[in-house]
């Protein structure tokens, strides 16, 4: 990921209200990133879709396999 795409990322977030920028004065202007209490009330949904992915990863690969296989025969 670049910089500039990470920027970019990270203002979405803060535009929609899951993430707080916060500038810190120092010799170098610094930013510290944090999550908004919005933010962490999708850690229930992400949880759920990383388990949802470890248990059925291997039959999304097989239906991958299977399509590109499809693909190769036309």
């Amino acid at each position: 990921m670049t910089h500039k795409a990470l920027a970019a990322a990270l203002r979405r977030l803060e535009r929609n209200g899951l993430v707080h920028r916060r500038v810190i004065p120092s010799s170098q202007v610094a930013v510290e990133y944090s999550i908004t209490p919005l933010g962490r009330s999708l850690q229930q949904p992400f949880t759920a879709l990383v388990a949802w992915a470890h248990e059925h990863g291997n039959g999304i690969g097989e239906a991958q396999l299977a399509y590109d296989a499809r693909l190769e025969a036309i």
